[in-house]
């Protein structure tokens, strides 16, 4: 059995992920856009914004571009499914334990950013 999406980005964020999980992670992501949205990146974006912002609440008006911008980034690297992309963001936000800016500095910092 494959090992999941979320695993592997778990492990990235841990700073445990090998280069060849890294190129497994854009590979799903690139399969994820083309099957889920017909290979239409910015309405698979506009799913995410749309779940995270709902899940998020005020708090995500509360946040930075910055910050929002490192969410989608990190959200969508799960490539949650289409048709439950609202159930994934609020199991997202309980993975982050809720904490918007720290998972988003950690990200940030990952990315270089």
């Amino acid at each position: 059995m494959p090992e999941s999406q979320f695993a592997i980005v778990d492990r990235a964020l841990k700073g445990q992920a090998t280069a060849e999980d890294l190129s497994l992670v854009q590979a799903n992501f690139e399969r994820w856009v083309q099957l889920d949205f017909a290979g239409d990146e910015a309405l698979a974006l506009a799913y995410s914004v749309n779940a995270l912002a709902d899940a998020c609440a005020t708090d995500w008006a509360a946040l930075s571009e910055r910050h929002r911008s490192a969410h989608i980034w990190l959200f969508t690297l799960l490539c949650p499914d289409k048709s439950r992309v609202d159930q994934a963001a609020l199991a997202y936000l309980s993975w982050i334990d809720h904490d918007l800016a720290r998972s988003a500095e950690i990200v940030l910092e990952l990315r270089g950013d």
